[in-house]
């Protein structure tokens, strides 16, 4: 299993900028790591993300988060319950700048598909009820 092979490191608590700015980690918590085998719990992820040094970092990166545990599910698109170093950089890349009208169509679009889903859905359970 893929998601067991990643171990869960808890940060030192005074700052975790660490894990956006890619500062090295102390030595005592990670042993021969690479930064794709970090994962943060949504606990850990929403302590990161309140982190002031963080939020700054974000700013710079014209990322503006006002409920991180609202986009948790963002950071973690395969539904884990982690978000990896590689997840976080994707999240970030996709939430930069403000929506563009295409973000919106697109969401919109994936709405529509999966009502159509669940409509058939409906239908099936319907027909083999009756």
């Amino acid at each position: 299993d893929a998601k067991g092979d990643s171990k869960t490191v808890k940060p030192k608590r005074q700052s975790m900028a660490w894990f956006v700015q890619g500062d090295a980690l102390p030595a005592q918590d990670v042993f021969d790591k690479s930064m794709e085998d970090l994962v943060l719990t949504e606990e850990d992820f929403i302590e990161v993300m309140d982190d002031e040094g963080v939020q700054e970092l974000l700013q710079d990166l014209d990322v503006v988060l006002y409920d991180p545990a609202a986009v948790f599910d963002t950071f973690d698109p395969d539904d884990s319950g982690n978000v990896s170093v590689p997840e976080m950089v994707q999240a970030i890349l996709k939430l930069r700048g403000e929506p563009q009208k295409n973000d919106i169509i697109s969401t919109w679009v994936a709405l529509r598909k999966l009502n159509e889903k669940f409509d058939r859905f409906q239908l099936i359970v319907m027909d083999q009820g009756a």
